[in-house]
């Protein structure tokens, strides 16, 4: 008497490895399938295909309806031979014209496709090359605006390390000592050339003088 239910020796046969065969082969399967979906005939070659075959087809029809019209003096033979080749076979020469210009129309779309997809690509790489170059560009410049920035620092520094010039009690500009404003005054003190809060006077050139000291 046979069960509904599997038994445990039915369970203990369906070991792991079992299991990983059926599944290998299940998944082989559906590739295949899948292969063969991707195989089929393009749409094109189909249109051009039933154009190459119908359109000279009708013409065959339409030339053996007029050799069977021409060649017989009835005239209900004349009609038959006319509906079923003449008519017939101008209705086939359409359809394979039809088929042919779809076939065409699909070539123009998928040309269109094809340089529309080089155009997006040719595109992309123009804004990459951009973008890379606008990059190297900015960096190029940070770079050199900080060396400037740099060098401007340490040749300032440089130039005024060790300079003295001289100041009013109260007063915030620096004056070399023979200057004509602070000359008769006896009461000036020194202060170095690159102190914070000081500016430089214009009349005797105290900036000058840093720079070259």
């Amino acid at each position: 008497m046979t069960t509904l239910y599997p038994t445990v020796s039915d369970a203990e046969t369906t070991s792991p490895e079992t299991i990983t065969s059926r599944h290998d082969a299940l998944t082989s399967a559906v590739a295949g399938i899948r292969v063969r979906r991707g195989s089929r005939i393009p749409v094109e070659q189909i249109l051009l295909g039933a154009a190459a075959v119908l359109f000279p087809l009708g013409l065959v029809f339409i030339l053996l309806g007029w050799e069977g019209a021409a060649h017989n003096g009835r005239t209900y033979a004349q009609i038959d031979y006319l509906i079923s080749g003449g008519i017939f076979g101008l209705g086939l020469s359409v359809a394979g014209g039809f088929m042919y210009f779809g076939y065409w129309l699909s070539r123009q779309l998928g040309e269109e496709r094809r340089q529309s997809a080089l155009t997006l690509q040719a595109l992309g790489r123009i804004e990459e090359l951009l973008d890379a170059s606008m990059n190297a560009r900015v960096a190029g410049i940070e770079e050199a605006t900080t060396s400037r920035s740099r060098s401007k620092s340490s040749n300032r520094s440089n130039a005024t390390n060790g300079v003295v010039l001289y100041a009013t009690p109260k007063g915030t500009l620096l004056h070399r000592a023979e200057c004509p404003v602070v000359a008769r005054r006896t009461d000036l003190r020194a202060v170095p050339a690159d102190t914070d809060g000081f500016g430089y006077c214009t009349m005797c050139d105290a900036a000058g003088v840093a720079l070259e000291g």
